[in-house]
């Protein structure tokens, strides 16, 4: 059995919090072989320029989005996505960047912090 050879197309990210970013994609059609049928897919990710990279497994066939959790605020994210069957993990997409926020400074304050 071999891994998809097909690509996620359309592949965006958005960013969603100061440690979040939203992946979306087109899902991959699966062969007419339950055994070579899409399983979910793999996204793989880095802070850009660095050479340290992340993988999460996103299960189901029909999967197009989700949001990746844990990131460097204020940091610039590249995303890239691939399918896998029982075969693999098929080939990565093109990469989409995302730009994670900064926590602004009342989200670093205490409540007991704040002057009245």
């Amino acid at each position: 059995m071999l891994a998809p050879d097909a690509l996620p197309e359309n592949i965006t990210s958005n960013t969603k919090a100061s440690n979040s970013c939203l992946v979306t994609w087109q899902p991959v059609k699966g062969g007419i072989d339950p055994d070579a049928r899409i399983m979910g897919y793999v996204i793989n990710y880095h802070i850009a320029n660095t050479s340290q990279e992340f993988n999460t497994k996103v299960p189901g066939q029909s999967t197009t989005s989700y949001i990746v959790t844990g990131l460097e605020e204020f940091s610039v994210y590249s995303f890239r996505v691939a399918p896998f069957n029982l075969g693999g993990t098929g080939n990565f997409s093109n990469a989409t960047t995302c730009n994670t926020k900064e926590d602004g400074i009342l989200d670093k304050l205490f409540f007991r912090d704040l002057i009245f």
